[in-house]
């Protein structure tokens, strides 16, 4: 078990008999509250969203006439020029001006999309006709051509003022609303979009029913909005009933079953399809309405509340998978404003412990996952969060650091993206450009973050622009959502503004994301195979220091002993007794009275059984800061096993949001020194990771080396390349102890070293050397502390 351990054979596997189904092995531990939680509160008054005008008078929405002003001030007093300076960096001083002029740009001349005012598009050439009045045949045969351009297939997609139909007219009519100019005439617009819905009411239909909400196209909702105040009432008659065909008898998602329940199926679509409520709303007491409107108010409240209740952890977690709930943001959010304008009983956002807790903490989980300050890099599945909720949180509280902080470096696709109409729309003053030490100061906020609900830690070492971080994550809920992503035992380290080891993002719940060690080939449990999700696991401890150690321990045991799925011919056990309260932290067991119930596995697949799988991040702060990473596996029995460790490193071909790709700088057989490649990857002073394997069991199959994988996505079918450091022993019991160090080219490279007794670890540094001992656990994890 050292360095020198010399190279033998692997046996062969022992067939053995058929062994008894194994007990589940998470016990509850007493239920206590002990972790802290940061509990700050929003800085500053939080926005007057003003009440909604009566009956029939537009805008009406998201703001009223009364706000006019304010927004052509804040949209028309900047430089009218769409220039690269302003339309295409992110640039959070004049964001809604930005959005407003890019979204013009869009329409006029096109992007990435058709535009509708060029004069040769498919877009432009119906606009022609519609803004004349024209509804023939010829113009109908036009319209239906347009097949899902119409409007847009995805709901995500609304709101943005230029995709389909619909969303050009949307933006158009804003545009037009806020300054009236040559290309965005009242009067033609108002005649086109009147145009627009007297052919499509010709053969529009219903489509999925009160399942999904796509074909509700929220923007003729905003559409009609923005240009009512000019419109006939003969031109709003045919948009009214072209609404109330869209929304009339239909449920929100999440009013049959989810009320009752609302943590067995918290998914992104309670929120994402809350866009057919900002649909009803544009037509809010308006003849032949029937009350449908007011109808959906009432259960987007109900909806939303519980969304948000059982939808976002304490810590702040969305618990559907981050990437997802963010989906669900993208029309919660504009939907909750919308309603907020009714008065206080709908005002989920401001007058409920859900704005000042909920909806808040959201936002700080997104500024710890900002690993490098100073980069749009997050750390979690997909590599970015939308703009969109970054937009509205600006607007939700306008004067507080962290919001502002996330919006301006929210990661922009194609800069202001999907996002444009939205950001002018809810445009705020500009404010002070922060960096992430400011708004940490400002806030108070400790150097480590964890949601003991969601079981995942952020610990930096400290708020400075070359500060090492990493992430680790054990999931161990069991709500009942889709794309749990357990990632188990995963972590991720960024350190000298560069990401080291990331999370490949292959859909969340495939293990070749993560941080995995591999038993005899075999990973934890994951969509391989046909199963569903990975399965939870345990915490076993969590502890910080703002001066000191940040110490993460999480047992990833169920995660490989089963399969969340009973596939065929392989075997099953029908009762493992599951609680929702079975997965949580070993010493410090936080669960509300309904994680009592049955968690619903009463099928599952023994996978690849385990005694244990424990593994202990800490991250040490001081002068030269670092990571020790301690790991302990063992299958449930005594036979040598092939122990397969590996971490995923950026790889710029696949992960397109890192603008480099990490690769070999030199290698040992038990070390191994990164480097970033391209601008700045070189000469002194450049950028560098130690990882190096101070000791482990068995002998070393193969070196700890940079390699490339072939892996295929389950889900999609599609090969991705990945970039990996892998190693691979052979013994009873995986262990393995690494050292990681950030350092710059030219400085010294820490040494490391065992006692004879294999207990105590000197890391000799620069300012000194700092000791560490390694203690065998009775559960089979070694506890490491400093001397």
């Amino acid at each position: 078990a050292s360095p020198r351990s010399t190279p033998v054979p692997t046996p062969k596997p022992t067939i053995k008999p058929p062994q008894p189904e194994p007990e589940p092995r998470p016990k509850p531990g007493p239920k206590s509250v002990t972790f802290p939680v940061w509990k700050g509160k929003p800085s500053g008054a939080s926005q007057d969203f003003g009440r909604a005008p009566k009956a029939g008078v537009h805008p009406r929405v998201w703001f009223g006439p009364d706000r006019l002003p304010e927004l052509r001030r804040l949209l028309l007093d900047t430089p009218q020029s769409c220039d690269d300076d302003l339309c295409h960096k992110p640039n959070a001083e004049v964001a809604g001006a930005a959005g407003f002029l890019y979204m013009k740009m869009r329409i006029l001349t096109g992007r990435y999309n058709e535009p509708m005012m060029d004069g040769k598009s498919r877009f432009s050439n119906l606009f022609d006709r519609l803004k004349k009045g024209d509804t023939s045949s010829g113009a109908l045969n036009d319209l239906k051509k347009l097949g899902g351009s119409i409007g847009h297939e995805q709901a995500a997609k609304g709101g943005a003022g230029y995709w389909g139909m619909y969303g050009l007219l949307a933006g158009a009519n804003f545009a037009g609303l806020i300054k009236e100019e040559e290309q965005f005439n009242r009067k033609e617009l108002a005649t086109a979009l009147a145009s627009m819905c007297i052919l499509h009411n010709k053969f529009y239909k219903q489509d999925n029913g009160d399942k999904f909400h796509h074909d509700a196209q929220v923007d003729l909702g905003l559409a009609y909005d923005f240009a009512a105040s000019y419109m006939s009432e003969s031109q709003k008659k045919p948009c009214r009933e072209l609404i109330m065909k869209m929304i009339r008898g239909r449920k929100e998602i999440g009013q049959e079953g989810y009320l009752g329940a609302p943590w067995r199926t918290n998914w992104n679509h309670q929120g994402w399809h809350e866009h057919i409520v900002v649909l009803a709303l544009s037509v809010y007491g308006e003849p032949g309405t029937d009350g449908e409107p007011e109808r959906f108010m009432k259960e987007c409240l109900e909806v939303q509340t519980k969304w948000f209740d059982y939808g976002i952890s304490e810590g702040g977690y969305g618990r559907e998978e981050i990437y997802y709930f963010n989906l669900g943001l993208m029309w919660a959010q504009p939907a909750q404003l919308a309603i907020a304008r009714y008065g206080d009983k709908y005002n989920l956002v401001q007058k409920s412990w859900l704005g000042n807790e909920r909806i808040y903490r959201q936002m700080l989980y997104h500024f710890y996952t900002k690993m490098i300050p100073g980069s749009t890099f997050t750390s979690f599945s997909g590599g970015n969060d939308p703009p969109r909720a970054q937009t509205m949180w600006q607007y939700l509280f306008p004067n507080d650091p962290i919001a502002h902080f996330n919006f301006q470096n929210a990661y922009w696709n194609d800069l202001w993206g999907d996002n444009a109409l939205q950001m002018a729309t809810f445009a705020v003053e500009p404010m002070k450009t922060l960096s992430m030490k400011e708004v940490a100061e400002a806030k108070n906020l400790p150097l480590s973050w964890m949601c003991r609900d969601r079981g995942r830690m952020i610990a930096k070492s400290s708020w400075d622009d070359d500060a090492l971080s990493v992430d680790f994550e054990m999931r161990l809920d069991t709500y009942r959502s889709g794309h749990i992503a357990s990632q188990p035992n995963s972590f991720y380290l960024y350190a000298l503004g560069q990401a080291w080891i990331v999370k490949n993002d292959l859909y969340g719940d495939s293990y070749e994301s993560s941080s995995m060690i591999l038993i005899d080939g075999k990973g934890c449990s994951g969509v391989e195979n046909g199963a569903k999700w990975m399965m939870p696991g345990m915490w076993n401890d969590y502890k910080h220091s703002e001066t000191g150690i940040t110490m993460g321990s999480a047992d990833a045991d169920v995660s490989y002993t089963y399969e969340s799925t009973c596939l065929g011919g392989t075997k099953c056990t029908d009762n493992p007794g599951f609680k929702s309260k079975s997965f949580g932290l070993k010493t410090d067991m936080f669960y509300q009275d309904w994680m009592e119930e049955d968690v619903g596995y009463k099928l599952l697949t023994l996978r690849n059984p385990m005694a244990y799988a424990h593994r202990t991040v800490q991250l040490v702060r001081g002068k030269t800061p670092f990571v020790l990473v301690t790991d302990d596996y063992k299958k449930d029995d005594d036979d040598t096993h092939s122990f397969t460790w590996y971490v995923n490193v950026p790889n710029g071909a696949y992960q397109t949001y890192l603008s480099d790709s990490v690769i070999e700088e030199s290698s040992k057989r038990n070390e191994i020194v990164l480097r970033r490649q391209g601008p700045g990857g070189d000469g002194n002073g450049a950028p560098r990771l130690l990882m190096r394997l101070v000791d482990w069991d068995g002998s070393i199959d193969k070196d700890l080396a940079f390699v490339k994988a072939n892996v295929k996505s389950v889900r999609t079918g599609s090969s991705k390349s990945l970039s990996r450091i892998m190693i691979t022993t052979s013994s009873k019991v995986g262990r393995f102890r690494f050292f990681f160090c950030p350092f710059r080219e030219g400085e010294k490279i820490p040494t490391t070293s065992f006692d004879k007794s294999k207990e105590t670890l000197s890391v000799g540094l620069s300012a000194g050397t700092r000791r560490f001992k390694y203690v065998a656990g009775k559960d089979g994890r070694t506890i490491v502390s400093e001397l």
